[in-house]
């Protein structure tokens, strides 16, 4: 058993990246920067009102308007797609160039955790796409492994 504690607030660092969603077309979320931070868990989420399948894609950029992007070619993560709705499945990678196909199911979600030294130097800028309409998609992002812990966390989006 774990003796330390992680104090989000404290010791990472929070992002809404993209808020729920409603839309007819793909989305792209906004930009967070792992300059000053070691890790990201991604946490992608489809509510009651979802059901549709999308390719959901993580890109690397050199700043927040997406300079220089390009797909992260390959990162690990986990799904929960059952009806139990907190039993990660086993490690997964991303299919291709970054890819994940999301489930047609509802209340599911992904973790998709990524250190910033796998990202491409020069592109410490991370966001993310939906390539079709989805309803009822949120992002969030745990930034982990700051370079300056304090009582509050210095931002990482532009």
């Amino acid at each position: 058993m774990a003796t330390s504690k992680f104090v989000l607030a404290q010791d990472g660092h929070l992002v809404q990246a993209q808020s729920p969603i409603l839309t007819t077309a793909g989305w792209t979320s906004d930009a967070w920067s792992m300059e000053n931070y070691a890790h990201a868990s991604i946490v992608v989420s489809q509510g009651a009102s979802g059901g549709e399948a999308c390719t959901f894609t993580l890109y690397a950029a050199a700043d927040s308007t997406g300079t220089s992007a390009a797909a992260i070619p390959s990162y690990r993560y986990y799904s929960e797609t059952t009806a139990l709705g907190d039993t990660l499945g086993t490690v997964a990678a991303a299919s291709t160039a970054g890819v994940i196909t999301t489930s047609t199911g509802v209340n599911t979600f992904y973790v998709i955790e990524i250190d910033a030294a796998e990202l491409t130097d020069g592109l410490p800028w991370m966001y993310c796409t939906a390539s079709t309409a989805v309803r009822d998609m949120a992002v969030w992002v745990v930034l982990s492994g700051s370079r300056y812990p304090q009582d509050q966390s210095l931002t990482a989006i532009a």
